[in-house]
Formats: C-alpha cells, structure tokens, sequence
C-alpha cells in the first residue's frame, strides 16, 4: 500500500487535505476565536444543508429523510447502526502491515463516533441548563457519518477479497478512498451533504477498480495475493486442529502442504503462478478430510449471451452460476467500460449509446463470464437481438438525440 495513514494526525492535516480537493472549507488554525467564528465557510446551500442533514439511516445503501424527528435523535438506534458498521470488518484478519493499518484506523473512527454517541446521550439527559460535555461533532450529522463508516467497512472487506488478485495500482486508489473517507468521518467541519457525495463515489469506484488488470501467473506475487493465500493456509490450520484429536485422522495429510504454502509465502520472488499451484494442493488436501467442495465453474445468464437495451431505460442481467451443486452463489457485476454503461449493484445504467461487456465474476470461484449489450437511442429496435427487459427509466440528458 502506498498510502500511509501516519500523514494524516491532525485537524490542520485534514483541513489542508480537503482544500486540495475543493474549496468548500476554509479555516485558520492560527487563532481559536478565528476558528470558532467565521473562517469555517460551508459553500453548500444554507436550505440545502438544513434538508440533507436531517437523515436517518435506513440500511446499508439509503438513508431516509427524518426530517421531523432531528431533535428526537434515538441513541439506540445509532448505536446499532455503529454496531453494523464495526461488524463490517470485525471477521477480517490482517495478514500484512497494509492491511492492519487500515483496520487500525476504521476501528479508531469507530471508537470515536462511539464516544461522540455517549456525549449526545449524556447532554440530552442534562437537565434543562445544565453545562453539557464535550461535543465535537454535529448531532444531525452522525447518522450520515456511520453510514460512510459501513461503506469504508465494505471497501476494506473488497480489498481483502475480490481485489486481492488485482494489480498494486488497484491497490493504492483503494487506499485512497479509504482514507480520506476515515478524514470525512471525523472532521466536525465536513457536512452531510458533503459526506453523502463521498459515499456515491464507491459505485463507480469499485467499478473502476474492477476493471484493472489482473496479476499474470508469471507476475511477483504482491502483498495483497499473499494475504489472499494467508487466509486460505489459516482455514487449512484450522481444519487440521479441529480433525487431530479424532481417532483414525493423520496429521501428515496436511502438515506438509501447509509447511509448504507456509515457506513459499516468505520468498521474496515467488510467482502468482507458484502459488495458485500449490494452493490447488493445499486445497486437495483440506478436501480429503472435509470431502470435495464444489467449486464455482460456469456462468450462465437467463438472458442468453447478448441483448440490448435503449439508453432512456435502465435494466438488470440474472447470472446463474454453474453447478447447481456450488454452495456460494453469490457474484459481482461490473461494466467493461463504464463510460457507456456502469452497474449499480444489480441495475445496469446506459451512459451513451454504443456496445459493452457486463462481466460477471463468481465470488466461490472467481470464474468470469462475460454479457455483450447493445446500447441504442430511444425507441430504437434491433431485428437481430433481444431486448431487454426495462427496471426503469434512465434519468439521462438526450438532447443530442433530437436535434
């Protein structure tokens, strides 16, 4: 990872990082009066401000206008919310300095917006002209801000998981977003609004990072491979432990295989191909003691391999992953050029007419399988293709298109 967290430790830190990015904060740390005045300007519409910072979180991917219940703030409910966001990462183990960096920091901002929770509830019980304690950030904004800790948390586990076979540049824009992100978090000064707008950007950045390519079998391994076949040599541990102290099991079906993954992950050269090989047998091993897992071998889609759709409608593909045995069906949708279309989750949003893959990936497996859509002008129909099924309008400039 090429970002490193340690740069970014103070208000003034953060207040100069967000400058760069826009200009919608300013402040000067020079003098305390200064900085409890009028230095701070928030470019955002003062009705719009009042609007977006009356949110409530609904679930992972909405946040619900409450707008009448602001001043009503229920405390269980944010700290359920915070509990969500810290079992987001809670099962992920770090297994390079990268990695635990990261967590480190994610379970710091957890920490802290769990301190500004317990401040809320305290002055809300105060009675009426009492002196209240320390508050730092904005009541209304706290909802909006454990929303953005779940999708930094989704982010991580990303990195971990569907990333870890992806180029280091994957890596480090990844790295990137996480950490401004925890930056947004914890600055008093950032509202919902602007906070909101940072968590839009993770649909089109995890498309983007989808799209980089893929380490080659004569590749080094990176950090992040190693940390992918670091957990699949604890899983093997673990079935070893748990079969040792039954009677019949030999411990040699798996000590070798794991001694051997365990010395091949600490070379300095080894390959990706080196090592997907030797997981296959580490893998073969854990199975004679667990008995075969149906791995994840074909995609197929209802829609057949081809279609179109208008640019005016938006619309969904169904993967169906093969065998019907594989117990993990779950998959990631991504767009082969996310300047014609982009996935949004399970919806696929035409940006401009034209022709794209809308590739599919097995998360059991990582088999791929790849969709051709066409994408035409409103109204347009096309002899040679089936057309898609609409899941809404696409809400999308078309002036160009009657002209």
């Amino acid at each position: 990872m090429m970002i490193s967290f340690n740069s970014f430790t103070s208000k003034a830190d953060i207040i100069n990082d967000q400058e760069s990015d826009s200009n919608e904060l300013e402040f000067s740390e020079s003098n305390e009066e200064d900085r409890n005045s009028s230095d701070l300007e928030i470019s955002s519409d003062e009705n719009s401000d009042k609007s977006t910072d009356k949110l409530e979180i609904n679930d992972e991917n909405k946040i619900e206008d409450k707008s009448g219940e602001v001043s009503k703030l229920e405390i269980s409910g944010l700290r359920e919310d915070l509990t969500r966001a810290q079992k987001a990462v809670q099962d992920i183990t770090p297994y390079n300095d990268d990695e635990k960096e990261m967590l480190d920091k994610y379970n710091q901002a957890v920490a802290e917006l769990n301190d500004q929770i317990d401040k809320i509830e305290q002055n809300q019980s105060r009675p009426e002209g009492a002196v209240g304690g320390s508050q730092i950030l904005d009541v209304q904004t706290i909802p909006t801000r454990i929303q953005l800790l779940i999708r930094i948390g989704r982010a991580i586990r990303f990195g971990t998981t569907e990333l870890s076979n992806k180029v280091v540049a994957a890596h480090t824009k990844l790295a990137e977003y996480v950490t401004t992100g925890i930056l947004y978090t914890l600055n008093p000064f950032a509202s919902s609004s602007q906070i909101m707008d940072y968590i839009n950007q993770w649909d089109a950045l995890e498309q983007e990072l989808l799209q980089y390519p893929d380490l080659q079998p004569q590749d080094i391994a990176t950090i992040y491979k190693k940390a992918s076949v670091s957990r699949q040599l604890a899983d093997a541990r673990r079935v070893m432990n748990e079969n040792r102290r039954f009677k019949g099991f030999s411990i040699k079906y798996l000590e070798e295989p794991i001694r051997q993954t365990s010395a091949m992950l600490w070379r300095i050269t080894v390959t990706c191909g080196e090592l997907d090989e030797q997981v296959e047998k580490l893998n073969k091993a854990v199975e004679k003691i667990t008995g075969p897992k149906v791995r994840a071998s074909n995609i197929e889609f209802m829609e057949g391999d081809k279609g179109y759709i208008q640019i005016d409608k938006k619309t969904k593909i169904r993967p169906v992953i093969r065998p019907e045995e594989v117990k993990n069906k779950d998959y990631i949708l991504y767009s082969s050029n996310s300047y014609i279309a982009r996935v949004s989750g399970d919806e696929i949003i035409p940006l401009k007419t034209g022709n794209v893959n809308i590739i599919a990936v097995s998360k059991d497996s990582g088999v791929k399988k790849a969709f051709n859509l066409q994408i035409v002008g409103p109204g347009e129909v096309l002899e040679n293709l089936p057309q898609l099924d609409p899941s809404g309008d696409n809400n999308i400039d078309l002036s160009e298109f009657y002209k």
